[in-house]
């Protein structure tokens, strides 16, 4: 788990079992190809049974939430690689 940051690279603290076991399944020489179709919240949401840490960061909108917080924690799960 990636702990949280200051606000200016505020991670969200994610499990990585379940982004690790599917990505082993993914051949490493193959391109992946997305199409990422997002809608966001005004303000981000956490639910009372979230880790302490997310019910700590400060407010934000959706839209800002996803790439200072959910991208960097997803990349640095995976070891910062963004390829």
């Amino acid at each position: 788990m990636t702990p949280p940051l200051q606000r200016q690279d505020a991670r969200v603290p994610v499990p990585t079992t379940a982004l690790k076991a599917i990505t082993s399944s993914i051949d490493p020489s193959r391109p992946v190809y997305m199409l990422n179709l997002l809608r966001f919240r005004d303000t981000a949401n956490y639910s009372p049974g979230d880790p302490e840490a997310f019910q700590n960061l400060p407010k934000c909108s959706g839209r800002e939430a996803f790439p200072t917080r959910y991208v960097p924690a997803f990349l640095a799960s995976f070891g910062g690689r963004g390829h």
